[in-house]
């Protein structure tokens, strides 16, 4: 017979991670957040549209001006916070383009994308990349706009889109499409045939979800006034304290009920039913 290794050397006395973690019901590490897809910069944060004259607030979200003007006006809010927000609160923004049309820093010429750091400057409403900022002017110490020559702080440096902060940009957090419109309360948004069309499918679903809920409504008030006269009609009749039709002076009532040879005799011609009552009280018997 060959010699060899005993089948319990072979068998592991311990489970692996994946297996804990596949077969068990172990940790499967950091749950993945909800996805969505962060506003691009050069989009109005009320419209989504692209923006045409752009205007920026200390939070970083820019907008069109004529949208954010006409906001203001009716709510006196910031659109994407709810926080109280004035017309002096807002600042332009000048950007910078290449011979290609595409934005980009007016310092080291790179194109904006997705992934670019952006900042503003408050007082002079240039916007650079961030990389810039810090080499050019956080750095030397220099604190004037590189276009402008204008004096800011560090406080004036406005930043409009960060990779590590995308929820900033994220449209379904914004007030102004998160929360409801009042129906007196028209959108003010630049007249846009695609934005157009989008508000008028968003009205005509709205209209059609009130119009069912009135309908459900009124359905309900009609089944509960049935049910409410059926139950009326079904109702045994309270007779209360004073009301009770009573023989006076010797009669059959009172052997009737206090004999059970007598035939029970009634004192009205048409019988009263006392319905069921929950407050406390008493009950008086004269014979």
């Amino acid at each position: 017979r060959p010699m060899g290794r005993s089948k319990a050397l072979n068998q592991k006395s311990y489970i692996k991670a994946s297996e804990w973690k596949n077969d068990f019901g172990g940790f499967k590490g950091p749950q993945q957040g909800e996805t969505f897809e962060a506003l691009p910069f050069y989009c109005c944060c009320l419209s989504l549209q692209p923006f045409r004259e752009p205007v920026c607030t200390n939070s970083g979200h820019i907008f069109d001006k004529e949208n954010i003007y006409e906001w203001i006006r009716e709510h006196h809010n910031h659109p994407v916070t709810g926080q109280p927000l004035e017309i002096r609160d807002l600042f332009p923004l000048h950007f910078h383009k290449n011979a290609d049309g595409q934005f980009q820093c007016p310092a080291t010429f790179k194109v904006f994308t997705p992934h670019t750091h952006i900042v503003a400057i408050k007082t002079s409403g240039h916007v650079y990349s961030w990389d810039a900022i810090q080499q050019l002017n956080i750095e030397p110490q220099h604190w004037k706009c590189l276009m402008s020559g204008t004096d800011f702080t560090r406080e004036d440096i406005i930043h409009i889109q960060d990779p590590h902060n995308l929820e900033q940009r994220n449209a379904q957090n914004f007030q102004c499409h998160r929360k409801p419109i009042e129906k007196e309360a028209k959108p003010i948004i630049a007249a846009d045939p695609t934005t157009q069309r989008i508000l008028e499918a968003l009205e005509k679903k709205r209209a059609e979800k009130d119009s069912m809920l009135s309908e459900k409504q009124r359905l309900d008030r009609i089944i509960g006034e049935q049910e409410a006269q059926e139950a009326a009609e079904r109702a045994i009749e309270y007779v209360g304290k004073g009301t009770v039709e009573y023989a006076r002076g010797p009669s059959m009532l009172a052997a009737s009920f206090t004999s059970t040879a007598m035939t029970p005799h009634l004192a009205v011609a048409t019988p009263k039913r006392i319905r069921e009552i929950t407050e406390k009280g008493f009950v008086r018997l004269e014979t």
